[in-house]
């Protein structure tokens, strides 16, 4: 599971800040302080191009003790901040964590308020959680009606999150698996069925006749079934349910 949301924008406008920075400061002698903020902005740019948002955030920091009323680098901070918690946040991802993701983002947003990469953010994970579930569960069918609806969820859930639209092969596999299953399952009521009725019949049970009706919708052209309507038609007939036609001819 792969996070998509990332903020680069202020990255590259960071780019061109510190070279304009350096082409500034080329041409004459730097008095100490400056020295030290233009090494922080080395360090940090260094940090930038290596994905390590944590210690970029901690040079920001300095950064803004020595420049405090740079409105560019507090947007900085903030966005490395996000960036620092979703990359924690896809670490666990990638361990098929999701609930210990979505708590990192969570407590984020308890922090330092609502930004809209980290609700973005949030919102993914909880998708991707459900996809998870769903797949955990399509992999592991108890029934062919379960398979089905888990279907209809992954395809009402791709319609939201487009990324999904990779597990369609995954989702075809599964309902036609689910149709197996179903004629499976069919199949198992037809013989257990058959089994009870022939049973209740041994045993002359009356109520053999709800049974034989349940296996008429099941399965109408059943042997039982036709053997069960011929007896009905012609009595005369030797059949194993010709107690029931007995007792119909006295009523």
């Amino acid at each position: 599971m792969t996070l998509m949301f990332k903020n680069n924008f202020l990255f590259r406008a960071f780019l061109i800040l510190v070279a304009l920075s350096l082409a500034s400061c080329s041409k004459k002698e730097v008095p100490e302080p400056p020295r030290v903020y233009r090494q922080l902005l080395l360090e940090l740019l260094s940090s930038l191009e290596k994905g390590d948002h944590k210690t970029a955030l901690a040079k920001i920091t300095r950064l803004r003790d020595i420049d405090k009323t740079n409105i560019f680098l507090a947007k900085l901070e903030n966005s490395e901040r996000n960036n620092m918690y979703i990359t924690e946040a896809q670490e666990y991802l990638d361990q098929n964590n999701p609930d210990k993701a979505m708590k990192i983002i969570q407590d984020a947003i308890n922090t330092h308020g609502k930004h809209k990469l980290l609700l973005d953010t949030k919102n993914e994970i909880y998708q991707l959680k459900i996809i998870s579930n769903l797949v955990i569960s399509m992999n592991n069918p108890t029934s062919a009606v379960k398979v089905a609806k888990d279907a209809v969820r992954f395809r009402a859930l791709i319609k939201n999150y487009p990324p999904a639209s990779v597990f369609n092969p995954f989702i075809q596999e599964k309902i036609a698996l689910a149709l197996e299953m179903e004629k499976g399952e069919n199949s198992r009521s037809v013989s257990d069925l058959s089994s009870d009725i022939i049973s209740m019949a041994e045993e002359k049970d009356p109520a053999v006749k709800h049974l034989i009706s349940e296996l008429a919708v099941e399965s109408p052209n059943h042997p039982l079934v036709r053997e069960y309507l011929l007896s009905l038609k012609d009595p005369s007939v030797k059949s194993k349910f010709s107690y029931i036609t007995s007792e119909t001819k006295e009523e």
